[in-house]
């Protein structure tokens, strides 16, 4: 029996393999106009190559202002196709707790914040966890909200991800 699982787990991860995953490469759509040049922003999908799409975003933040800044994950939103889709989840958010209410991350002035987020919308669970579904192709992205002076102000970074090669143009 256990080499009989053995053999399946080899061919299936022989096809994945042999025939490569699909690829995608993706852009960042020009921002019409800068709400604030009091940050910088990246953001850049995360491979999930076992559904052969994208399971998120490693998000950077630098807060180049004077004064903390902090991030509303309760009116930060993934965007897709011009939609937004929910909130997000990170690395440590139990399933069960996907859609409770966050902490805000705070960002020093000078300083740079750093994280893996996952749409909750495409979220599933199984057995010992989360995994996430993951997207495709289209316009993907993140509308983003920040706090400074007890004010939010909102960014919004879209990708542009289309078939092909995953490289960053």
């Amino acid at each position: 029996m256990k080499s009989i699982l053995k053999m399946i787990v080899a061919v299936v991860l022989s096809v994945f393999i042999l025939q490569g995953c699909g690829t995608y490469h993706f852009v960042q759509v020009p921002e019409e106009t800068k709400v604030s040049k009091a940050f910088d922003i990246e953001l850049t999908p995360i491979d999930m190559s076992i559904n052969d799409a994208y399971a998120g975003f490693y998000l950077s933040v630098t807060n180049n202002s004077a004064k903390e800044v902090k991030i509303n994950w309760n009116k930060t939103y993934y965007m897709e196709d011009n939609e937004t889709l929910g909130t997000f989840m990170f690395d440590d958010t139990r399933f069960q707790d996907r859609l409770k209410a966050k902490a805000p991350d705070a960002i020093a002035s000078h300083t740079t914040l750093t994280k893996y987020i996952y749409p909750n919308h495409y979220a599933v669970h199984y057995d010992h966890g989360w995994t996430n579904n993951g997207f495709d192709t289209g316009q993907r992205g993140i509308l983003l909200t920040l706090v400074t002076n007890g004010k939010d102000i909102n960014q919004t970074v879209i990708l542009d991800i289309k078939s092909g090669e995953k490289e960053e143009k």
